[in-house]
């Protein structure tokens, strides 16, 4: 994250470049390996009358002691340097988590406002604004991480979720409603990717609590359309 640079598209936050500590590691890790070796056996040996390449020997010497030296050298010292700058993470991700959320719970509350003529997106509507109002309190508190965001955090009953009807068109409106919501939640999730908002941790964090929200909708609307078959 600390790599990525600001475009100046809207939305993108600045990003505060590498410390001292953290180029330190970045350089210390930059160790070669068999290819740097592979590519110096690869010189012309000068068979078949031809001439070798000039300082051939020299050069494979010089690549195995870059190899030897640096993975020797620099990999078993890695992780004594890693424990003297005592590097903790800055949190980065944790805030492009929580802008995510904010920002996917406000597509879903927009989507499900232009639903027309289905009682039960209000109840949805009335969850998702309770999720954004949350996760806009833990966006400015930097409140802890977690799988909040699912249906299962404020009580929706099945029966309330299709309490307006008991036919399958009823129950297929209701799947649609909650379907625009999901669908405009990844919609604007894949576009803060694309804009460099959040990287590809906080994207992948947010898109498997978005896939656990819509397997509970999905549980939560069967249940109530078996309770209307059965009040029925």
């Amino acid at each position: 994250n600390a790599l990525r640079k600001n475009s100046g598209k809207p939305g993108r936050r600045d990003v505060v470049g590498l410390s001292a500590r953290s180029a330190a590691v970045v350089g210390w890790c930059g160790m070669r390996g068999t290819v740097t070796l592979a590519a110096a056996l690869a010189l012309p040996t000068g068979g078949e009358g031809g001439a070798a390449f000039p300082y051939r020997d020299l050069i494979i010497v010089t690549a195995f002691g870059v190899v030897l030296g640096t993975l020797v050298l620099q990999g078993l010292t890695l992780r004594p340097l890693l424990l003297r700058l005592r590097l903790e993470d800055d949190g980065s991700v944790d805030h492009e988590v929580r802008h995510a959320r904010v920002e996917t719970l406000r597509a879903a509350v927009s989507a499900v406002k232009v639903c027309p003529g289905v009682d039960t997106a209000e109840l949805v509507r009335y969850r998702y604004e309770y999720q954004l109002r949350r996760a806009q309190v833990e966006l400015v508190t930097h409140g802890t991480d977690g799988h909040g965001d699912t249906a299962s955090d404020t009580t929706i009953s099945p029966a309330s979720a299709t309490a307006h009807g008991n036919h399958d068109a009823d129950h297929d409106a209701d799947a649609a409603v909650v379907r625009a919501a999901t669908e405009a939640q990844r919609q604007r999730l894949v576009a803060l990717r694309a804009d460099g908002t959040i990287g590809d941790a906080a994207f992948q964090r947010v898109e498997e609590e978005l896939d656990w929200a819509e397997l509970d909708w999905a549980q939560l609307l069967r249940a109530g359309h078996r309770a209307d078959g059965e009040a029925g």
